[in-house]
């Protein structure tokens, strides 16, 4: 249980992160991750750091979970 609580402490970390536990907030964020990684990553041949860099500035490292080394390969 303690290790529950404080995952949803970390999950919780700005005003936005509520609107990802919705169903209208989940479907949403997986539009614009796999359409951000065909574009950028795929299309566009962005690397995984600048990938990385891009969710975790729109705070969303917590809810995507891609380091630049998980999302290569």
């Amino acid at each position: 249980m303690h290790r529950h609580l404080q995952a949803i402490g970390r999950r919780d970390r700005y005003p936005e992160s509520s609107f990802w536990e919705t169903e209208a907030g989940r479907t949403w964020l997986i539009r614009l991750v796999v359409a951000t990684l065909f574009v950028f990553g795929f299309k566009r041949g962005v690397g995984a750091e600048t990938l990385s860099e891009f969710f975790s500035r729109l705070h969303l490292e917590t809810q995507v979970g891609c380091s630049p080394s998980a999302c290569e390969g």
